[in-house]
């Protein structure tokens, strides 16, 4: 038995499901033999969790997840997994909406432009009701095709409600005092791998480097990029990428969080009037979605960025993309870019 289908037949909770992208290794986990409200200090064994965006709307979408949660699984199963399960296909559902709808973000953008500012990653929350509960397994095994660019996984405090996705990101990684952090913004569609090219896109990309460059470099005792920047690609779109890699001075994981989190891939630049302008302006609860989410052990840590991820209740599947937006964003083709970004679960 796979250790999908393995997590699916347990019975205690919380669950979690880690497949991290450019590893054949699979984690899962089921139950908590500790859990806290912060990240643990100097873990024995290893903690997961995730520490939710900071949006000022609270709703009860996200009751189950508390702002911030670590756990440590009773029974932890490690697995080296040589090949993927067939795919799952997820229907169609009965009603489908978007919030903002298309009239607001076309406002959002026009606001924006105004108040001059460089970059807000603004958000939308795509709503999909279905005729019976939804298997977040089954969605899982849906983006099963995404597993070689991605890291998978799935979060589940309790029977009806489980947290889901497939990122390219991740926020940072630390072995021991090695750490490495990812500069990834700009998208576009596959067969337009020239846009990346344009002005727009390599804006929006040097934010997030010179971001993680003033908040990292400091604590590094020495520290690189990659000499070129790079453009990656998942099964449906491209982006421009770096490596931002430091020898640190701690290994303090809370600081580190709270430095980066959230950074201008998610939230904007500078991040301070794009996070005033999102707790003002953006009209739902992001929760887990953009935060850092992944797990602490006692010499290393990762932690994803949750993009390309879903809340599941019952039979609601609430999906999330965002789209950096700066001077000259078109808010039609910014639109569009929200469409790719959901497919991962729902054709809109």
């Amino acid at each position: 038995m796979n250790l999908l289908s393995w997590l699916e037949q347990e019975k205690e909770f919380p669950k979690v499901y880690w497949k991290e992208k450019g590893s054949s290794q699979t984690l899962a986990g089921c139950g908590a033999s500790d859990a806290c409200n912060s990240l643990p200090l100097a873990p024995t064994q290893p903690y997961f969790g995730g520490v939710a965006f900071p949006s000022a709307r609270k709703d009860s979408l996200w009751n189950a997840f508390p702002e911030s949660y670590f756990f440590s699984p009773k029974t932890l199963r490690c697995e080296v997994e040589s090949r993927l399960l067939e795919p799952f296909c997820v229907p169609q559902p009965a009603k489908t909406s978007h919030t903002p709808d298309l009239a607001t973000w076309k406002r959002s953008l026009q606001q924006i432009a105004a108040e001059k500012l460089d970059k807000v990653v603004l958000a939308r929350r795509t709503t999909c009701i279905y005729p019976n509960p939804i298997n977040p397994f089954d969605i899982l095994r849906g983006l099963l095709s995404f597993a070689p660019y991605c890291t998978l996984f799935l979060f589940q405090p309790s029977p009806d409600c489980s947290f889901v996705g497939a990122t390219p990101e991740h926020l940072y990684r630390r072995q021991h005092e090695a750490l490495s952090a990812d500069a990834l913004a700009g998208t576009t569609p596959l067969h337009q791998p020239q846009n990346l090219l344009r002005e727009k896109e390599r804006r929006e990309f040097s934010y997030v480097k010179t971001f993680l460059q003033e908040k990292l470099s400091p604590l590094c005792s020495a520290w690189s990029w990659h000499p070129e920047d790079q453009i990656v690609s998942t099964s449906r779109m491209h982006h421009l990428y770096n490596r931002f890699s430091g020898i640190l001075h701690t290994r303090d994981d809370a600081a580190l969080l709270n430095l980066l989190h959230p950074t201008p891939a998610v939230g904007g630049y500078p991040q301070g009037k794009a996070l005033e302008y999102l707790q003002r302006e953006e009209p739902f609860d992001r929760g887990w979605y953009s935060a850092p989410l992944g797990w602490v052990g006692p010499e290393n840590t990762t932690f994803a960025v949750a993009i390309r991820s879903a809340l599941i209740r019952d039979k609601e599947l609430h999906a999330f993309a965002a789209a950096g937006i700066v001077q000259g964003s078109d808010a039609e083709k910014e639109w569009d870019e929200l469409n790719l970004k959901t497919n991962h679960f729902i054709k809109v």
